[in-house]
C-alpha cells in the first residue's frame, strides 16, 4: 500500500469497529480504508487532501501486505508445523516394517486380524482425535497452536507406551493413543498454516505438510531397515516416534499464535505481534489494513457464529457445498487405498515372494517422498484442479496394470505368489506401483489438504474436524478390510477395485472440484453462492491476477501526486 509523507504511528491505530472506516462495496466485499479520520493532520487541508488520495489507494479489494517478503522467521514457523504430517507419515510406514518384526514378541504369531486391529485401531484414536481438536481449537486459552503443542505431549506417552508393550492388547492401546495424537494435529496444523501463510503460497505451505507425511514414511522404513538385525527392533522404532515432537516442544515457544484466531478473541495486540513476525517487512500501515481486514470478515461472522454449531455448518447453503467438496475429496485420499498400501507394504510384498519386503518398502517409500517434491513446485502455478485431473487417471491406469500382472502369477494354496520365474513381470509390477505412488504423491497425496480453505471462519473449526474425521472413518475402512479382502479375493481382484474407485474419482473431480489457488479465503465463498461454481472460480483467479497489474499501477500514480503536493506544501 503507498504510504504517504506521514505516516501515522503504531499508537494511532485504533482497531475499533467504525462505520466511516470499514465500509462496504458494491458486491459486500470487504476492504481497509485508511482515509482521513486515522490521520493525525487531518485539519491541515493539504494532508486531508492527500489522506483522500491515498484512501483510494486502500478502496482496492487487494491486500498489500501479501506482497512484502515473508522474514526466514515466518517460513521456519508454517514449517515447524507440519509436525502433524511427520507423525502421520512415521506411524504409517514404521508399522509397516514393525508387522514383520514383531514376530512372537507380543506371546504369539501375529494373525492377520491382529495385524487389521492394530493398524487400524490408530485410524479409530486420530477419529475421536481430529473431533478433540475441533472443541478446542476455538477455545479461547487453547487455540490454534497450543492445540498442536497438546498432541505432540500425547504422541510422545504413545511412543513411550508402544515401546513397553508386551502384549497385543498393550500395543493396541498404544497405538490408539498414538492415533489421538495424530488427530489433534491432523484438524489443528491445516488450520494454523492457512491462517498463517499468504495466500500467494498457502498451497505451497500445504504442500510442506504433505512433504513432511512422505517423509516421516521414508524416514521410517529406512530406520526399519537399519534396526532390523538387532534385538527389540520394533520397540526401538515405535520410541525413535517421539523424537520430532520432542523437538517440536522445544521451539514451540517461538512459534505464534494464528493471527486470525487472536483477532476473532478480541487480542489485538498480540495479533499484531504475530503479523510482525511473519512480515518484518511490511509498513505499519499494512499491519494495520490486515488486522482491520481480518477483523472485519471475522465481525461480520460472528453474527453467523452465534448460531449453534448445526445452523451455522449446515443450514448455510453456500458452507454445505463446501463441506461436501471437502469431505468428498478426503474421503476419496483414503478409498483409493494408497494409506492402506502403504501400511500392510512389507506384508504384502513378503506374501509377493519378495526375499527382502523391507527393502522393497523403502524403494516405494522412496519414490512416495521424491514425487512429493512435484506439488511444492506445481500446486500454486498450475493450481489444485490441474494437478489433480492430471494425476489421479494415471492412478487407475497404473493399478489396473498391477491387476493384470497378479492375475497372471501363480499363487499356490495360501495365496502366496511366486515370482521367481516370472522376473519381466516383477519389473512390470514395481513399474506400476511406483507409477501409483508417484502419482498419488503428485496431486492427491497434497490437495485434499487445502479443502479446509473452502470453509468460512464461523465453521472453519468444526468443517475442518468433519473433513478430517471423514479421512479417519474411510482410512479405518479400508484398513481394517486390506489384509482380509487380499486373503479371501486375491490382489489382482483388490488392484482391480481401487482402480475402479479412482476412475470414478476422476470424474467426481472434473465436475465438481473448484480451483481455489490465489484466491483470499475471504473471496472462496463466493464460488458457493450459486451451485460449484467452477467457472467463477476460474474468474476470480483471473481478476485478481489483473487487480495486482492494475493496483500497482494505480498506486505509482498516487505515489507521484503525493510527491508533487507534498513539494508544493
Amino acid at each position: 500500500m503507498a504510504a504517504i509523507a506521514r505516516t501515522p504511528s503504531r499508537a494511532s491505530f485504533d482497531y475499533s469497529p467504525a462505520p466511516n472506516r470499514l465500509p462496504f462495496n458494491a458486491n459486500h466485499s470487504i476492504y481497509a480504508h485508511t482515509g482521513p479520520s486515522i490521520d493525525p493532520n487531518a485539519h491541515d487541508p493539504r494532508r486531508q487532501s492527500t489522506a483522500s488520495l491515498f484512501s483510494l489507494s486502500s478502496s482496492y479489494n487487494y491486500d498489500t501486505i501479501e506482497d512484502t517478503p515473508i522474514g526466514i522467521f515466518g517460513i521456519l514457523v508454517i514449517v515447524c508445523s507440519t509436525v502433524g504430517g511427520l507423525l502421520f507419515g512415521y506411524d504409517t510406514g514404521v508399522i509397516s516394517g514393525c508387522l514383520v518384526l514383531i514376530d512372537n514378541d507380543l506371546g504369539r504369531e501375529l494373525s492377520s486380524w491382529d495385524k487389521e486391529l492394530i493398524t487400524s485401531i490408530t485410524s479409530v484414536g486420530a477419529l475421536l482425535g481430529s473431533i478433540a481438536a475441533g472443541l478446542t481449537s476455538d477455545i479461547k486459552r487453547f487455540g490454534r497452536k497450543l492445540t498442536i503443542v497438546l498432541c505432540c505431549l500425547v504422541f510422545i506417552l504413545a511412543a513411550i507406551e508402544m515401546s513397553l508393550a508386551t502384549s497385543v492388547l498393550l500395543l493396541v492401546i498404544g497405538r490408539f493413543i498414538a492415533g489421538v495424537a495424530i488427530g489433534l494435529a491432523s484438524v489443528s496444523v491445516p488450520i494454523y498454516i492457512s491462517e498463517l501463510s499468504p495466500s500467494k503460497i498457502r498451497g505451497l505451505l500445504i504442500a510442506l505438510n504433505s512433504l513432511s507425511t512422505t517423509g516421516g514414511q521414508f524416514l521410517a522404513y529406512l530406520v526399519s531397515n537399519h534396526l532390523k538385525n538387532i534385538n527389540n527392533n520394533w520397540r526401538w522404532l515405535f520410541l525413535i516416534s517421539g523424537l520430532p515432537p520432542l523437538v517440536f516442544l522445544l521451539i514451540s515457544k517461538f512459534m505464534p499464535e494464528s493471527p486470525r484466531f487472536l483477532i476473532s478473541t478480541g487480542q489485538l495486540k498480540k495479533a499484531e505481534l504475530s503479523l510482525k513476525k511473519l512480515f518484518p517487512h511490511a509498513k505499519e500501515s499494512q499491519y494495520h489494513d490486515k488486522i482491520v481486514l481480518i477483523q472485519n470478515d471475522v465481525s461480520r461472522n460472528k453474527n453467523l457464529s452465534k448460531k449453534n454449531w448445526y445452523d451455522r455448518t449446515f443450514k448455510i447453503l453456500s458452507t454445505r457445498r463446501a463441506l461436501l467438496v471437502g469431505i468428498s475429496l478426503m474421503s476419496f485420499q483414503q478409498l483409493c487405498g494408497f494409506n492402506a498400501f502403504m501400511y500392510y507394504s512389507a506384508t504384502i510384498f513378503k506374501k509377493t515372494g519378495f526375499n527382502d519386503p523391507i527393502l522393497i518398502s523403502i524403494f516405494i517409500a522412496g519414490s512416495n517422498f521424491f514425487f512429493s517434491f512435484i506439488p511444492i513446485f506445481l500446486i500454486d502455478i498450475i493450481g489444485r484442479r490441474k494437478l489433480l485431473l492430471y494425476t489421479v487417471w494415471i492412478m487407475s491406469i497404473s493399478l489396473f496394470v498391477a491387476s493384470v500382472v497378479y492375475l497372471s502369477l501363480k499363487s499356490d494354496e495360501y495365496n502366496n505368489l511366486d515370482i521367481d520365474n516370472d522376473h519381466y513381470k516383477y519389473v512390470i509390477l514395481l513399474i506400476s506401483i511406483i507409477t501409483f505412488v508417484g502419482s498419488y504423491a503428485s496431486g492427491l497425496g497434497t490437495v485434499p489438504w487445502t479443502s479446509v480453505e473452502f470453509l468460512p471462519v464461523e465453521a472453519r473449526s468444526i468443517g475442518s474436524t468433519l473433513i478430517s474425521s471423514s479421512n479417519w472413518i474411510c482410512n479405518t475402512l479400508i484398513s481394517s478390510t486390506y489384509l482380509s479382502l487380499i486373503k479371501y479375493t486375491n490382489p489382482s481382484f483388490t488392484c482391480l477395485l481401487f482402480s475402479l474407485i479412482c476412475f470414478l474419482g476422476w470424474f467426481g473431480i472434473y465436475n465438481y472440484y473448484p480451483d481455489a489457488t490465489g484466491l483470499a479465503l475471504e473471496n472462496i465463498r463466493k464460488i458457493f453462492e450459486n451451485g460449484i461454481d467452477i467457472k467463477l472460480a476460474d474468474e476470480l483467479r483471473r481478476e485478481i491476477k489483473l487487480n495486482k497489474y492494475e493496483n500497482f499501477n494505480s498506486i505509482s500514480n498516487i505515489n507521484s501526486q503525493n510527491e508533487r503536493l507534498l513539494s508544493n506544501s
